[in-house]
């Protein structure tokens, strides 16, 4: 086993995964099918009419980064299946308020839930999602973990989803404001992204192994791979194509996003001004090319890769520091640091 390639354990993985959300989501009732094909269509697995097709479901990192996880503290992954479950359908019920929270009528290539069936419908198959995520994770009952190991990774959620909304206030809130600083950034990040990041790498260290220390240094790198992650997708939300987003070109400026680079460059002396006054404007094409010239005369986009590559150095460090303590058990952190890597890879932005 220990001669596995990541390709060979993330295929299997996500297929494991993949048939375990769909049992986990299956209709209990005809009458109910048009509710649970709102949910399978936002999961990727059904169309409009709720027939299944071949699409992209997302890369499902998060339930991958918990099994990583485990495997590398020597637990049987599949033993953590309904954690891993539950992580991911958090993220899916997040993405899903999202949606109507900041009126993205496309995700993937695709028409969002709300956007064919209305607020009030997507609002509760969200809902319907959110209360998935717990009946998911108390599944770990039937795989051999003891109710104060299940207690713990259920109190790890409960706090996860709460620290999601805080970073979605924080989100939505920094839309209204005039300006915000890097500071105010990270905290939103983390709430928004690293909360749940970190509690992937937190649960799978909690249901592997009793070392405390161990534990909070997986929480740590799961936190700065959820920082760094989602540093890139705000760099991307400007900069990269659009086949690689699924989203709009520029989507982030025109909806006068006060993401990662926008907050760099407020505080730039020679263009914060003038980016505070664009933004305080209609975003019309005039002024999103505007505000894309003023970014580039001010080379914020390389500013942001060198602060992203400064979070790579510390989750590397991080990485190392996990790796010292696991080779004297005779256990490797590779397979985890590569699909970091690989989470963190920055596309071609030209």
């Amino acid at each position: 086993m220990e001669d596995t390639t990541l390709e060979a354990l993330i295929a299997d993985w996500r297929s494991m995964v993949e048939t375990s959300l769909q049992e986990h989501l299956a209709s209990p009732e005809p009458i109910l099918d048009p509710y649970m094909g709102m949910m399978h269509y936002h999961m990727g697995w059904v169309n409009r009419e709720f027939r299944p097709i071949a699409r992209f479901v997302g890369k499902r990192s998060r339930p991958l980064l918990l099994l990583l996880a485990c495997r590398t503290l020597g637990l049987d992954a599949e033993k953590a299946l309904p954690a891993a479950v539950s992580v991911e359908l958090l993220h899916a019920y997040s993405l899903l308020h999202d949606d109507i929270e900041d009126g993205d009528e496309f995700r993937r290539h695709s028409p969002t839930v709300w956007k064919i069936w209305g607020i009030p419908q997507a609002i509760n198959v969200g809902d319907g999602l959110f209360g998935c995520t717990f009946r998911a994770m108390a599944g770990l009952h039937g795989t051999g973990f003891g109710s104060d190991t299940v207690a713990v990774a259920m109190s790890m959620l409960i706090d996860t989803s709460i620290a999601l909304t805080e970073g979605q206030f924080l989100d939505i809130d920094f839309e209204q404001r005039t300006r915000l600083s890097l500071d105010d950034y990270t905290r939103m990040v983390q709430g928004k992204t690293a909360a749940l990041f970190g509690t992937c790498l937190a649960c799978g260290a909690h249901l592997s192994t009793n070392d405390g220390p161990m534990r909070e240094r997986f929480r740590r790198l799961g936190e700065q791979t959820g920082i760094a992650y989602q540093m890139l997708d705000d760099i991307n939300g400007i900069w990269a194509h659009a086949n690689d987003t699924g989203k709009a070109p520029h989507q982030d400026i025109r909806r006068r996003k006060k993401s990662f680079p926008i907050a760099l460059a407020f505080g730039d002396r020679n263009i914060g001004e003038r980016i505070l006054a664009l933004y305080n404007r209609d975003m019309k094409p005039e002024n999103v090319e505007a505000t894309l010239a003023l970014l580039a005369a001010a080379d914020i986009r390389e500013r942001c890769l060198h602060l992203y590559g400064l979070q790579q150095v510390a989750i590397r460090r991080t990485l190392e520091e996990i790796g010292r303590v696991l080779h004297l058990e005779g256990r490797s952190v590779d397979l985890l640091a590569e699909f970091i890597g690989r989470l963190l890879s920055v596309p071609d932005l030209r």
